[in-house]
């Protein structure tokens, strides 16, 4: 089912700022599950040949197929019901194991999990998708700008994070991780005291210390190695309850 308080608000965003990006469909949530682990990426990938895929296996399972006959990606300004609603299944099925390489790795913690994106719109390049919400960094590396489009997609994600409700967050890109430590709305919330002893800080949800891991990616060119994905496997389980060490 769509989740039409947050997507409404992502399509009243892509219409105010059309200028900014190419006009790809950003990304559409579903409803989120409560109590999950919610992975958190910087921003969603347009993978032409991940995307053909994913859409020619959600065209084999809908039964109304002349519903979403007329889609196209490149309509996203003016959607109708029906291509929401498509986005919103495109987005639940790139999530299953064995459609996507990048969502893969998540189903080894656990094949229960949401996953969101810092920011909505569709672009591989790390460089290009830097552009287009214009971060800038002092010399220790914490960001210390982004311009307005990219902070009003961090609203939404603040209250996403929110509405969520998660069991534990893993911030599985590098940047992401940047920006939510020295970047409000974030950085307020999130608790370091606790770091030195148990390996993870907290971040606060709706009044709740919840687990919070800071990590690169776990698939692709810049990937964590075997042995590392291993450590933050270990960690997550001790942040959740799942074998905790005493």
């Amino acid at each position: 089912m769509e989740n039409k308080k947050i997507n409404s608000k992502i399509m009243k965003l892509w219409r105010k700022h059309k200028e900014k990006f190419n006009k790809v469909f950003p990304t559409l949530y579903p409803e989120f599950n409560k109590n999950q682990i919610l992975f958190i990426g910087f921003n969603a990938s347009m993978n032409d040949n991940i995307i053909n895929k994913v859409l020619k296996e959600i065209k084999k399972d809908i039964k109304n197929k002349e519903k979403y006959k007329n889609l196209d990606m490149n309509n996203c300004f003016n959607p109708n019901d029906s291509d929401k609603e498509f986005i919103v299944l495109f987005e639940k099925a790139v999530r299953k194991e064995g459609m996507c390489q990048y969502f893969n790795k998540f189903h080894k913690f656990d094949n229960n999990f949401d996953h969101i994106d810092l920011f909505y719109f569709r672009m591989t390049s790390q460089k290009d998708a830097n552009d287009v919400i214009g971060i800038k960094k002092d010399n220790d590396g914490n960001i210390t700008k982004i311009n307005k489009f990219g902070e009003e997609q961090l609203k939404i994600t603040f209250g996403i994070i929110n509405e969520a409700e998660p069991r534990c967050i893993v911030v599985a890109n590098a940047l992401a991780s940047d920006i939510m430590l020295s970047y409000e709305p974030f950085k307020s919330k999130i608790d370091k005291s606790r770091f030195e002893k148990f390996g993870y800080d907290y971040y606060d949800v709706n009044g709740k210390k919840i687990p919070i891991v800071f990590s690169s990616m776990l698939s692709g060119q810049r990937a964590l190695d075997n042995h590392s994905f291993r450590r933050l496997k270990w960690l997550i389980n001790r942040a959740t309850g799942v074998g905790a060490v005493e």
